[in-house]
């Protein structure tokens, strides 16, 4: 897939408002942006829990330091590519999602975003002060995939966020 065609960018470029997300669809793949030069999230609509950009390939590798996680804490929502991939993939996991952005939020159903269960909570919060509450080592896995129309904000690049991602983190595999 050619993401940054001139003639996909033209097209994307008309559906940008502002730095919100918004869905374009190219034949089988669907795509999240929040302007027309990144794209957020990629699903193939004949198989939505395929991992379709090799970013999300390659951050689904954290299988081979903990193959059975219990829980795991996905900060940040997009497409759900990752959190499809892990629910389908790992049976026995609990996910919990952290999401600061509403928009992307409603574009859930949009991406084949399972709806929560016991094993899925998907919630709309700032990750700094959940993370900063979050008891010590309280989840096996954190995938950090938070970004905004900016790219990854400050806040989630900073010595303290890190240091609280190293607490709440049981595992030792970073």
């Amino acid at each position: 897939m050619q993401f940054f065609s001139p003639e996909r960018i033209e097209k994307t470029k008309e559906l940008a408002r502002d730095g919100k997300p918004f869905i374009f669809d190219d034949g089988d793949i669907r795509t999240l942006h929040f302007n027309e030069h990144v794209v957020q999230s990629a699903m193939r609509l004949s198989a939505p829990d395929e991992l379709v950009i090799l970013y999300t390939q390659m951050m689904s590798r954290f299988l081979a330091l903990h193959p059975e996680p219990e829980h795991i804490l996905l900060i940040g929502l997009g497409g759900g590519s990752l959190l499809k991939y892990c629910y389908r993939q790992l049976p026995a996991a609990r996910i919990t999602v952290l999401e600061s952005n509403a928009d992307v939020i409603a574009l859930r159903d949009c991406f084949m975003i399972p709806p929560d269960d016991a094993r899925l909570q998907v919630l709309h919060v700032d990750a700094v002060p959940y993370l900063e509450q979050m008891a010590a080592a309280s989840v096996d896995v954190i995938l950090l995939d938070g970004f905004d129309a900016d790219g990854a904000p400050q806040a989630l690049r900073s010595r303290n966020f890190v240091s609280d991602c190293k607490r709440v983190c049981a595992s030792r595999a970073y």
